[in-house]
């Protein structure tokens, strides 16, 4: 029984001093619903992300009916279908102390972009 709570113990002090990417990384996900049509929306969302490109140097690339954005310190995609927008980004470590502001402006921006 010892070694259990031991190696409990150690687990808790590695992932202190030496976290991995699930310790260090902060997500958001926003989910939005609409009723434009897959083209639309995909018109929307690459406006959308012309604009972070120019103003968070974003690099962008589609695959499918999916937009991959990466950037120094975030890491995710814009998915869309006929019925909605899903967004999951990964933060790194310093910006995962702004993830609520982040997270807001980012449902302001897709909340204007499918009105």
């Amino acid at each position: 029984m010892r070694s259990a709570t031991r190696r409990g113990e150690l687990e808790y002090i590695d992932a202190f001093f030496c976290p991995t990417l699930e310790y260090v990384m902060a997500t958001i996900r926003v989910e939005r619903t609409h009723q434009l049509g897959r083209e639309a929306v995909r018109d929307k969302v690459e406006a959308l992300a012309a604009r972070l490109a120019r103003e968070y140097q974003l690099r962008c690339q589609w695959r499918g009916d999916r937009l991959d954005v990466e950037r120094s310190g975030v890491k995710g995609h814009i998915a869309i279908d006929e019925r909605a927008v899903r967004i999951e980004l990964s933060l790194g470590l310093l910006l995962s102390a702004m993830r609520g502001p982040l997270q807001s402006e980012i449902e302001t921006a897709l909340d204007r972009e499918l009105a």
